[in-house]
C-alpha cells in the first residue's frame, strides 16, 4: 500500500515520540537503583558519580571541595576503607571511576551513626575479588546467610580495626561496617515494599552530587547530634531549611567553589521564609556592619517592613508559641506594642554571631536599619522606660567610644520581632549608628563590636569577603553566611567534653571550607535554596611554611620590647609603635615616622583596650614603674598620657572596664582612674598585704574587683565602697596564685579561676564556694619548677607555661600539654600568645637570640627560626591570607610572611 505524505508525516511523529519517550525513561525517568534497597528508616541519603574522584585523582577540584562538605567527607571515608588494599590507579579508578554511587546514613547503635554505601557493578568489573584476596594473610573473612542471602565479612587481624561486610545484589555491591544495617537491607529486598521516596534524584548524571535529608527520620537521630550548637544557627535550619531537602551540588568552572540549590518539587513548607514571600528584596550595602570576627550572619531584607511585621507575627503565633506567647505578656505587662517597631524600619534586618574563644560567653548583635534612626531610638527608649518600672533596680546608661549605650529590659528583644532566628539575648544592649539601631546581648558584645566597626575591621575591607558579596543572588530576600574556621570555635567549646573529642576528627575538613552561603528567594508559597561553598585556595596544609621577608624598616637605635600594631581611625590601616633607648616612635604602614614622643623608661606590655577619653576612639592602657599611660592615636600621631603615678609603690596589676582602669600597688592600694577625676583610692575594708593580680567581674547592676594575694586568698569587693562580697576572702590556692580571671562557667554563671605557681587550676563562684569538678592539677616536672601564665594580646584566653633547665612546655587552659620546646637560652625565654581570629592562635618564642612560632597543636610554622632581638608582634591579612610577623632584630624592625590556608 502505497503512505501519501500525510500518513508518512503521522508515522515520523509516532516514531519521534517513540524515541523521545525512550530518552525520558532512560534518562528521566526512576530508574532501578540502589534508592529501591534503602532502608525505611534512613536519615540521609546521597548520590554522586563524582566524589570517589578524590580519592585517585591528583587534580580534581570539584571531588576535592565535596570530599571536604559534612556527611559527604563521611562517605568518602567509607569508600576509603573499602579500597584501602587497591591499588588507587590500577584497581580503585577502574572500580569506582564515574560509577553513580550512593549513601545512607542510619542509626546504627545506641550512640552510632552508619553508613550504608551502593556501589553499582558491571559484567566486566573484576575488582570485586580484591577486596578478599589483597593481603588475605592479613584478614579475616567469614560469611553469614539472611533471608537466603549471603553476607560476606572482611576483618583485619588488629581487633581494633571495625572491617568492613557486603553482599551484591542485581548488580550491586552493597557494603557497610554494620552487618546490622546489611540485614535491615535484605529484609527490605525480600519484602518488596515500595522505595523508601519516590526518587528525588532527576539530575544525578549531570550534576556533582545529591544529598536527600528524610527530615521524618530527624527526631530518630536527633540524640546522636550536637544540641548546643549557636541557637541561631539550629533555629536557622529549622525554620528556614525546607522539609525533606534535595540538595543538588552543581558544576561550577570557579576553581575552589561549588553551588548547590534545593530542587525537592514536593510542597515545602518553610515557616520562617513564607512571612518573606510578599517581600522585595533590597540591595545588600552593609558589608561595613559585618566584623571581621563574625562566625554566622543571618540577613534579612524586604520592602514593606509594615505588612512584614503583620506576617512575623502570625509566623511567631503558629510556629512559634512560645516566643509569640512571651511577646504577648511583655506587651501586655507594658501597656506597648512591641511591633510599633515595624512601621520604623527600613530594609534590612541582620543578626551577626562573633566568633569566640574557650569558655568566653557568646558575642550577638542584631542591626536594625532605621527608617528614621531617632524615631527608632525614641521608640526603643520608651520601650525601655516602661520594661524598667518593673525592675529592681535601673542600668545607668553608660559611653562606649563615644556612644551612649543603654540597657533594654525585655529579654529575646530581637526574637520577639523576628523570632527564634534572632534568639540568644538574654540581655539587650542598645545604641545607634548612621541608620541602624545596634542590639547586643551583652555589654562585651557591644564593645567589641564597636570596636570593631569603628577601626574598620569590617567584611567591607576583607577581599575575599567582597568577592563572596558578588555571588549572592541580590533577589534572595533571607541569606545566611557561615565561616566554618571560626564558626567551629563556637561550636567546639559549646559542647559536653565528651562531645569535644568526637567530633575532633572533623576539625580539618570542616576548616578546609572558608565561607559557606545559604540564600532564600521567597515568592508567593514557591522557595528557592541556593547553596555556595568555598573551598580555601591554598591546600589542605595550614601554612605553607616558607617564611619570606616582606620588608624592613630601619630606625635610630635599638628596638626594645615588643612592637605595637595600632590601627588609624582615620583610614583604618595599621600602624607600628616601636620603643627606642629614650623615645616611643610611630611609623605608617610604608615606614614613614609620623611622630616621636620622649619616653626614658621601658613600658611594659600590656595592651588593654579601654574607651578612657571616651571620644569614639580606642585606647590603650601600659604602665611603667608606678606609672600608668594611655597610648592614644590622634589625628597628628600618637600621645602619650600619664594618668597615674606613685613614686612609693610600683603597679602590680591592672585591669579595664569601659571607660575605667584600675590599678593595684606594691602597698596593697588599689585605684580607680578615669578621665574626668583624680585617681580615687577604693576605700578597702580589708588591708591587703601583697596583691598578684584584679579582675573585674559585671554582676546585674554592680562592678565587683577579684584581688588574689600572694597566699593564695581570693577577694571581692564592690568597687562602689569596698565592702567585701558575702563568702569572701576564702583561699582559693595552697600555692602563690599567678593569674585570676574572670569567665562565664558551664551553667552560665560568672566564676573567677585562679592559676598556681604550682600548677593548681581552680574556680571559684562568686558567693565564694570552690566548684570541685572544675579544679585541675598540671603535673610538674620537679618541685622546683614554676608555672607562668600568657594571656593572648586580646586578654580573652590564656596558656600555661612551665619553665624548666632546658626549655618550656605550653599547655592549654584546661591543662592539656601542646607542645615542649628545648633551648640553651631558657633563661631568656619570652612566651607569646596572639588570637588572630579566624581560628589562627599563635605562640611565639623569644630565647634572646630567635624567635619561633608554632599553632596549638605544635606544629612549627615556618621554615626557619628567624633571628630576632626582642619578641615578634602578629597580625593576620585577610585579604591575601597570610600571617604577618613584625620581628626587631637590632635596629631593624623585619616583617615576615607566611600563607595561612
Amino acid at each position: 500500500m502505497k503512505l501519501n505524505a500525510r500518513q508518512y508525516w503521522y508515522i515520523n511523529a509516532a516514531l519521534t515520540f517513540v524515541v523521545f519517550w525512550l530518552i525520558y525513561a532512560i534518562w528521566y525517568a526512576p530508574r532501578k537503583d540502589a534508592w529501591q534497597f534503602i532502608p525505611d528508616n534512613a536519615f540521609l541519603v546521597i548520590e554522586s558519580s563524582e566524589i570517589q574522584a578524590s580519592l585517585f585523582a591528583e587534580e580534581d577540584t570539584a571531588a576535592a571541595i565535596l570530599s571536604e562538605v559534612p556527611f559527604l567527607s563521611d562517605a568518602v571515608v567509607r569508600l576509603k576503607e573499602l579500597t584501602k588494599d587497591l591499588d588507587p590507579k590500577k584497581e580503585t579508578k577502574p572500580f569506582l571511576n564515574e560509577k553513580l554511587i550512593s549513601y545512607s546514613i542510619h542509626r546504627e547503635a545506641k550512640s552510632n551513626l552508619e553508613y550504608i554505601v551502593y556501589l553499582p557493578l558491571q559484567n566486566n568489573d573484576k575488582h570485586i575479588r580484591a577486596l578478599k584476596s589483597n593481603n588475605a594473610a592479613n584478614k579475616r573473612i567469614s560469611t553469614q546467610t539472611t533471608d537466603g542471602v549471603e553476607i560476606t565479612r572482611i576483618r583485619p587481624n588488629d581487633d581494633t580495626v571495625q572491617g568492613i561486610a557486603y553482599f551484591i545484589h542485581d548488580d550491586f555491591l552493597i557494603c557497610s561496617r554494620s552487618v546490622i544495617l546489611l540485614e535491615a537491607v535484605v529484609r527490605k529486598i525480600k519484602s518488596r515494599s515500595p522505595a523508601l521516596d519516590k526518587v528525588p534524584f532527576t539530575e544525578s548524571r549531570q550534576q556533582l552530587a545529591h544529598m536527600y535529608f528524610r527530615t521524618r527520620n530527624l527526631l530518630d537521630v536527633a540524640d546522636l547530634l550536637p544540641t548546643q550548637l549557636s541557637p541561631n544557627l539550629r533555629s536557622y535550619f529549622r525554620n528556614i531549611v525546607p522539609f525533606n531537602p534535595d540538595l543538588i551540588f552543581s558544576k561550577t568552572d570557579i576553581s575552589g567553589k561549588i553551588t548547590g540549590y534545593v530542587a525537592s518539587k514536593t510542597k515545602i513548607e518553610v515557616p520562617f521564609i513564607s512571612a518573606f514571600s510578599l517581600q522585595r528584596s533590597t540591595r545588600f550595602n552593609s558589608l561595613k556592619w559585618i566584623p571581621e570576627s563574625t562566625a554566622f550572619f543571618l540577613r534579612t531584607s524586604f520592602d514593606n517592613p509594615a505588612a512584614l511585621g503583620i506576617d512575623l507575627n502570625v509566623y511567631l503565633k503558629e510556629k512559634d508559641k512560645e516566643l509569640y506567647a512571651q511577646k504577648d505578656s511583655v506587651a501586655n505587662l507594658i501597656g506597648k506594642d512591641i511591633n510599633g517597631v515595624f512601621g520604623l524600619l527600613g530594609k534590612e534586618a541582620i543578626l551577626c554571631e562573633m566568633e569566640t574563644i574557650g569558655n568566653e560567653n557568646a558575642k550577638r548583635v542584631a542591626l536594625f536599619q532605621a527608617k528614621n534612626t531617632n524615631d527608632l531610638m525614641l521608640f526603643t527608649e520608651s520601650l525601655g522606660k516602661a520594661a524598667e518600672s518593673f525592675q529592681p533596680f535601673k542600668v545607668q546608661p553608660f559611653s562606649v567610644l563615644n556612644r551612649t549605650v543603654q540597657k533594654l529590659e525585655i529579654s529575646e528583644f530581637p526574637a520577639l520581632l523576628f523570632g527564634s532566628s534572632f534568639s540568644g539575648f538574654p540581655e539587650c544592649y542598645f545604641t545607634t549608628w548612621e541608620d541602624y539601631l545596634i542590639v547586643a546581648n551583652s555589654q562585651k558584645a557591644m564593645e567589641d563590636y564597636l570596636a570593631d566597626v569603628s577601626m574598620g575591621q569590617t567584611w567591607a575591607n576583607s577581599a575575599r569577603h567582597k568577592e563572596l558579596r558578588k555571588q549572592l543572588d541580590k533577589n534572595a530576600q533571607i541569606t545566611a553566611v557561615i565561616s566554618p574556621q571560626r564558626i567551629w570555635n563556637n561550636i567546639y567549646f559549646s559542647l559536653p567534653q565528651d562531645w569535644q573529642k568526637s567530633v575532633l576528627k572533623h576539625e580539618n575538613r570542616f576548616k578546609n571550607m572558608q565561607l559557606i552561603a545559604i540564600e532564600n528567594i521567597a515568592f508567593k508559597g514557591q522557595f528557592g535554596t541556593k547553596v555556595h561553598v568555598q573551598k580555601s585556595k591554598f591546600g589542605k596544609q595550614r601554612f605553607d611554611n616558607q617564611l619570606l621577608l616582606q620588608s624592613s624598616l630601619t630606625v635610630s637605635g635599638e628596638i626594645s620590647g615588643t612592637p605595637r600594631i595600632i590601627v588609624n581611625p582615620a583610614n583604618n590601616t595599621e600602624e607600628t609603635l616601636l620603643q627606642l633607648p629614650t623615645s616611643v616612635a610611630l611609623f605608617n604602614a610604608k615606614g614613614k615616622e609620623i611622630n616621636n614622643l620622649a619616653v626614658n623608661e621601658p613600658l611594659t606590655e600590656t595592651n588593654e583596650g579601654v574607651d578612657f577619653y571616651q571620644n569614639g576612639r580606642l585606647q590603650y592602657l601600659t604602665t611603667a614603674g608606678g606609672k600608668a599611660f594611655i597610648i592614644d592615636r590622634e589625628k597628628t600621631g600618637v600621645r602619650f598620657t600619664k594618668i597615674y603615678e606613685n613614686t612609693q609603690a610600683a603597679i602590680v596589676a591592672t585591669a579595664t572596664f569601659s571607660k575605667e582602669v584600675f590599678v593595684a600597688t606594691g602597698l596593697g592600694d588599689i585605684y580607680s582612674l578615669t578621665s574626668t577625676s583624680e585617681a580615687v583610692r577604693i576605700p578597702l575594708k580589708n588591708k591587703l598585704r601583697d596583691i598578684v593580680d584584679i579582675a573585674l567581674i559585671k554582676r546585674d547592676n554592680l562592678l565587683l574587683l577579684a584581688v588574689a594575694e600572694s597566699d593564695g586568698t581570693l577577694h571581692l569587693f564592690y568597687t562602689q565602697n569596698g565592702v567585701e562580697v558575702k563568702g569572701f576572702p576564702m583561699v582559693a590556692t595552697e600555692s602563690r596564685p599567678v593569674k585570676i580571671v574572670a569567665l562565664n562557667g558551664r551553667k552560665g554563671n560568672s566564676v573567677i579561676q585562679v592559676i598556681s605557681t604550682l600548677g593548681e587550676i581552680k574556680e571559684v563562684d562568686l558567693s565564694g564556694n570552690s566548684v570541685a569538678s572544675e579544679a585541675r592539677q598540671i603535673t610538674r616536672r620537679s618541685r622546683s619548677v614554676a608555672f607562668g601564665v600568657v594571656e593572648d594580646q586580646l586578654n580573652r584566653d590564656w596558656l600555661l607555661t612551665q619553665r624548666y633547665s632546658s626549655g618550656v612546655s605550653i599547655y592549654n587552659n584546661k591543662g592539656e600539654q601542646l607542645l615542649e620546646v628545648e633551648t640553651p637560652y631558657y633563661q631568656t625565654l619570652n612566651v607569646k600568645f596572639f588570637d588572630l581570629g579566624n581560628d589562627l592562635r599563635i605562640i611565639t618564642i623569644f630565647d634572646g637570640k630567635t624567635t619561633l612560632l608554632y599553632d596549638l597543636r605544635g606544629q612549627q610554622i615556618g621554615d626557619k627560626p628567624l633571628e630576632a632581638t626582642a619578641p615578634p608582634y602578629l597580625t593576620f591579612e585577610s585579604n591575601y591570607n597570610k600571617l604577618l610577623i613584625y620581628s626587631p632584630n637590632g635596629s631593624v624592625l623585619e616583617k615576615w610572611g607566611v600563607k595561612v590556608e
